[in-house]
């Protein structure tokens, strides 16, 4: 390690970033702090992210491009581009956000005037898609309740290769909450502070992660903290009364356990409990939240009624999209993309009875009309049978019959090859991807399913 000039490198994943990439490699270029290796992993643009950050590495030698062969998101990328890392500090940073020209260095200047931190962040601009800032990410001071409760470290970080790898990589299977589950580990691994300083700037747009994603993130990560709850104690125990309190309602609210409004307020405030109630209202919209939202009375019970509204009226879809070949019982998918669709795909898995499915579909069709006549077009999906080792693509254009039930819309087609295929459209949002790695687990998986 080069005790006065340490490389630094960052890592930039990018998928179908040609409208903000450009700004966001400048901004690198124009660091005040030279000693750099800046390792992009295109993940499989298919736009002219390539052809725009090849041009950058041929101009610097400092900039190395890697391609991955198919789309592998955030995390994986991520781990790729810290494999072929050289640097003695590592940081990461998006396609459509960007450094301000003395962040790397004052970074530096911090960790090395300070070896007992493993890690420093700072401030972060947010600004919306015409450029106005509206808030500030990252001013929280670096405490364990904080840094467990949720991501307040932000988007500009630096740390030290000795702690990222005895943290280890990013975990591939927390899309969305990837970078705060690794924060966590960071903490109880390494000491954490801050600088109170701007150093970056978040651009918060329609496209982002974050923009499309804000409650289902947050709900993704009740999820991962609820496994971390009993190691992050054991290493600050002054955390066990917010574990007792913030931690045991969102357990409740999370398994919609059947507890008095009286139940909930032993363990939060109404100004608390309407928050964490708001969060999950907003994600799930149902009536159990609600319910709770409502009985908190007084001007939350105004809040409600207008939160109510504003689901009614500006509800995103989140859909989730899953295909299976008829008469091939020992078959599974393991991968499925779709590149016209303007909905997220949520989780691969089998219908429990396709033949069922089949019968009821006049049934239901018009029920089901409404939230069909949201396609437009046709969906491109890649199709991957891990069992035979063969691979498909298929065109599914606007379905024509569908059955609802069970809050799903099953769409019967007949698109691909001489197998029918079934597109299903779920109005719930949900958590994680799931794999069907074998028969045994596409027994369990419909075991559940049921």
């Amino acid at each position: 390690m080069d005790s006065i000039n340490p490389k630094v490198s960052i890592i930039l994943p990018t998928y179908n970033g040609e409208k903000y990439i450009k700004t966001a490699i400048n901004a690198i270029l124009a660091q005040t702090y030279n000693n750099w290796e800046l390792i992009i992993v295109d993940d499989c643009s298919t736009d002219n992210t390539n052809k725009i950050i090849n041009e950058f590495a041929q101009k610097d030698l400092r900039i190395k491009v890697i391609r991955n062969e198919v789309n592998k998101k955030v995390a994986a990328s991520l781990n790729i581009g810290f494999s072929h890392a050289a640097g003695d500090y590592y940081t990461w940073t998006s396609d459509d956000n960007y450094y301000k020209p003395a962040a790397i260095e004052k970074m530096v200047k911090f960790l090395q005037k300070n070896p007992d931190y493993g890690m420093v962040y700072a401030i972060s601009d947010m600004i919306d898609e015409n450029g106005k800032k509206y808030a500030e990410w990252g001013a929280t001071p670096a405490d364990a309740e904080k840094i467990f409760d949720a991501n307040y470290i932000g988007a500009c970080f630096l740390y030290t290769k000795g702690v990222a790898k005895k943290v280890g990589e990013y975990s591939q299977n927390l899309t969305l909450v990837e970078d705060h589950e690794y924060w966590i580990r960071m903490k109880l691994a390494a000491k954490i502070t801050n600088i109170p300083e701007s150093l970056y700037v978040y651009r918060l747009h329609s496209k982002s992660l974050t923009g499309q994603n804000t409650y289902t993130g947050r709900i993704k990560d009740f999820d991962m903290m609820f496994n971390y709850e009993k190691v992050y104690v054991e290493k600050f125990p002054e955390l066990q009364q917010y574990m007792n309190s913030f931690m045991k309602v969102r357990r409740i609210l999370r398994q919609k356990e059947l507890v008095s409004i009286k139940e909930l307020l032993k363990y939060l405030n109404k100004k608390d409990l309407y928050k964490e109630l708001k969060t999950f209202y907003r994600f799930h919209n149902e009536n159990y939240y609600l319910k709770y939202i409502l009985q908190l009375g007084g001007i939350y019970l105004i809040k409600g009624i207008k939160q109510y509204i504003k689901c009614r009226k500006n509800r995103k879809n989140f859909y989730e999209l899953s295909i299976r070949r008829y008469g091939d019982d020992r078959g599974y998918l393991t991968t499925i993309e779709n590149t016209d669709i303007p909905f997220k795909i949520k989780r691969v898995y089998y219908l429990s009875d396709v033949s069922k499915g089949k019968d009821r579909a006049h049934h239901a069709h018009k029920k089901s009309s409404r939230v069909l006549s949201a396609i437009r077009g046709s969906v491109r999906v890649k199709l991957v049978d891990g069992l035979n080792n063969k691979t498909g693509e298929f065109v599914l254009n606007n379905p024509s019959r569908a059955v609802y039930f069970n809050r799903k819309v099953w769409c019967e087609l007949s698109d691909f090859s001489d197998d029918a295929v079934v597109l299903a459209l779920a109005d719930q949002p949900y958590f994680e991807k799931e794999y069907i790695r074998n028969y045994d687990d596409y027994k369990k998986f419909i075991g559940r399913a049921k």
